[in-house]
């Protein structure tokens, strides 16, 4: 019925504006044919109300196959689960009012399993829209329990009312419960739309989810009144009451119908529903505790009551059991959580080898232990020799399996009484106890013969230079183990690398002339870096300091992926660089005014150029970021159409922030754009010209540090 993939967008439009039409029309002749009595009538009536979940079961069907992303997709996956539900239902009790009773099916039927079914499925939609599904699985075993337990209060409170207020002297307590069960079903639903509705960031997808969190609240307001309905209270005029009753359920019907119509009259734009405040799970416990403590309490008083029945009081205590085992099973998961997370924050997260914290941890632990038993300790410096090559001829994926093959050997070379550790990008420590000072060096080449097994790639071996430092007597500080290491591994790697250096005083003094020339040396290329970057932005007097905040931006998601700080600051000079190549195109290219086509083709190869001139500061893989800062992940970019993760991470960041700078800077003579707009290019360019995953973290990393969102009103400066 709904074609859309190869439709235009003037027949969508037209779908939409039709639709709108339709809707009130559908809702208007639904009412007048239910005060119309007789079988015609009702078989019209009924033919009417299923026009709008008809064509809402097709429409997001059709959105699965379109849908632009996974959680886009799992998203309508579930509502359309959800919409089928709900079309079967209101089919059965049509077909059932039609050939069977006018009144409807009885309660319990089989409409109230479908409704069921579509419930459950529309919670899983619920889940999505407010990115749980993301959340690690034991943050949401956590966040589940909370809800339970916070579920078990509110249903007692909803019960309490109910019966409070519409129970009579033969009402059933079982009767009450189930008014309860559905109302509490109803009033979830309603507080995760409202959340969704209050929290999420506007976009070009709003209009859409609008229409949705507008559909499912009345749905959801119908769960939440429906002890009303079943004891009649509806005043007089019964039918009426019926007729516009079902008038607000076929409102919701067409709400969903004009949601999904929506969406696909847009289905050509990428899509982005994002929650702007994640849930509070600190918050949910402590509402979690209070409201148990207030059930425990409400429940004694009311199940102790001389009118409350057996049953009452076991709904009560039962209640009270869910809500207080809930709590005890969130603080068990809460525990291995918290864990999970200390575990995490002491491993390296490519590697799975620990960190720098836990070797500071586990060095001064092993310093006590030598000082008490005279155990000697050994410290093994590592550097991977050349290891920005394996990058560059095999992308990152294959780099940082081979620094996890690293980490295995190294585990294995080392033996039981020894740790391994990362230290950065490409440096690892090994801390072995029992060491002494005349094993040191062969310690030390054993570990280079296992990293010299790890192969990346055809006829490529992996080596190092490493430096070890050993002590058969007590150690000050673990800072002075490390710097002697550390001064071996630097000896290692002035003198030929690929091998082994044992610590000797000798190697301090005769290092400190070529340590301080390395570090006048690299003043020098701050100098350098900065007179080029200038020099770079003063071609384009509209961006005087876009090469600082190309820098800045680069430095904020580098920080944001956890990058070894090394690792950062090359990134930030890369930053700052990436321009430098206009230095050497003619002024007919960088000025807007006068640039050809021919000449802004030829302004293609200035990534190209700076390559060749940051090439001479000495920096291994700093030439290929500056270089590749131009391509796109869809392999459409320059100079050399690279694609996906064959384009050098450390570009792909420079990219994101060069894009957006210029987007708020304004280039080429056009005026700036709004951060709010910047951020939607950036958005829609996921996928095509950015990398997807980073091109995420930087929308959310710009977004909470400037504080940006999503609107459009924003100045640029």
């Amino acid at each position: 019925m709904l074609k859309h993939a190869g439709g235009s967008e003037a027949i969508a439009l037209r779908r939409v504006r039709a639709g709108w039409i339709a809707v009130p029309a559908i809702v208007i002749a639904f009412f007048l044919l239910s005060l119309v009595p007789g079988q015609w009538a009702l078989v019209v009536r009924q033919a009417v109300f299923l026009v709008s979940p008809m064509i809402a079961v097709v429409a997001f069907a059709a959105i699965v196959r379109v849908a632009s992303s996974g959680a886009e997709r799992r998203l309508w996956t579930f509502l359309t689960l959800c919409v089928v539900g709900l079309f079967v239902g209101e089919l059965y009790f049509s077909a059932y009012q039609v050939f069977v009773s006018p009144t409807g099916p009885p309660v319990p039927s089989l409409f109230d399993v479908f409704n069921l079914f579509a419930a459950a499925w529309l919670v899983c939609a619920l889940v999505v829209a407010l990115g749980l599904d993301r959340l690690p699985k034991l943050t949401l075993s956590v966040l589940t329990a909370d809800i339970v337990a916070v579920c078990a209060v509110v249903y007692v409170g909803i019960y309490a009312f109910w019966m409070g207020r519409l129970g009579q002297p033969d009402t059933p307590w079982h009767t009450g419960a189930l008014w309860a069960a559905i109302s509490l079903l109803g009033v979830v639903i309603l507080a995760g739309i409202a959340w969704v509705a209050r929290w999420a960031r506007s976009g070009r997808d709003r209009p859409t989810m609008s229409l949705l969190g507008v559909s499912i609240t009345v749905f959801a307001l119908q769960l939440a009144t429906w002890p009303l309905r079943e004891v009649g209270v509806a005043g007089a005029g019964v039918s009426a009451a019926d007729a516009l009753d079902g008038s607000i359920v076929a409102l919701g019907y067409g709400l969903l119908m004009m949601a999904a119509l929506t969406r696909l009259s847009r289905s050509r734009e990428g899509w982005r529903f994002e929650m702007g405040c994640p849930i509070d799970i600190d918050r949910m416990w402590q509402i979690s505790i209070l409201g148990t403590a207030v059930l425990v309490a409400s429940a004694a008083s009311w199940a102790l009551r001389p009118a409350a029945s057996s049953g009452e009081r076991g709904l009560y205590v039962a209640a009270t059991s869910i809500a207080v085992i809930a709590l005890v099973v969130r603080t068990s998961f809460a525990t291995l959580e918290t864990g999970a997370l200390r575990r995490t924050s002491a491993t390296d997260s490519v590697t799975g080898a620990l960190n720098y914290r836990s070797f500071q941890e586990e060095c001064d632990k092993r310093i006590l232990v030598g000082r008490r038993r005279g155990t000697p300790l050994a410290l093994a410096v590592l550097g991977l020799d050349g290891f920005a090559r394996v990058n560059h001829l095999f992308g990152h994926a294959v780099g940082d399996e081979s620094l996890r093959t690293v980490a295995s050997v190294l585990e294995s070379a080392a033996g039981e009484s020894a740790q391994v550790f990362r230290l950065s990008g490409a440096g690892f420590a090994v801390l072995g106890s029992g060491v002494s000072e005349a094993e040191a060096e062969r310690f030390g080449l054993g570990l280079l013969g296992a990293v010299k097994t790890v192969e990346p790639g055809p006829g490529v071996r992996l080596s190092a230079s490493i430096g070890v430092a050993a002590t058969d007597s007590c150690l000050e500080s673990k800072e002075e183990l490390l710097r002697r290491a550390v001064a071996a591994k630097v000896w290692a790697e002035y003198h030929g690398k690929g091998r082994v250096v044992s610590y000797d005083e000798h190697i301090v003094h005769a290092l400190g002339t070529e340590e301080r020339l390395r570090l006048e040396e690299e003043h020098a290329h701050v100098g350098v870096v900065r007179a080029l970057a200038a020099a770079a932005d003063a071609r384009d007097a509209s961006n005087v300091y876009h090469s600082r905040n190309v820098a800045a931006l680069a430095m904020l998601l580098a920080e944001k992926l956890g990058i070894d700080p090394h690792r950062a600051r090359e990134i930030e000079i890369a930053a700052i660089l990436h321009d430098v190549g206009r230095i050497a195109m003619p002024d007919s290219v960088t000025i807007p005014v006068v640039s050809s086509w021919r000449e802004s083709r030829a302004d293609e190869q200035h990534a190209a150029l700076g390559a060749q001139l940051v090439a001479s500061l000495g920096i291994d893989e700093l030439p290929s970021w500056v270089r590749a800062h131009h391509e796109r992940w869809d392999g459409a970019g320059f100079p050399d159409g690279l694609a996906g993760h064959e384009i050098p991470l450390e570009a792909r960041m420079i990219a994101l922030a060069d894009a957006y700078d210029r987007m708020t800077g304004g280039r080429r003579g056009r005026p700036p754009m709004s951060k709010g707009v910047a951020m939607h290019e950036i958005d829609h360019g996921i996928g095509t010209r950015f990398d997807p995953v980073l091109a995420e973290t930087f929308i959310e990393v710009v977004g909470q540090i400037a504080l940006l969102g999503w609107s459009d009103n924003w100045p640029a400066a």
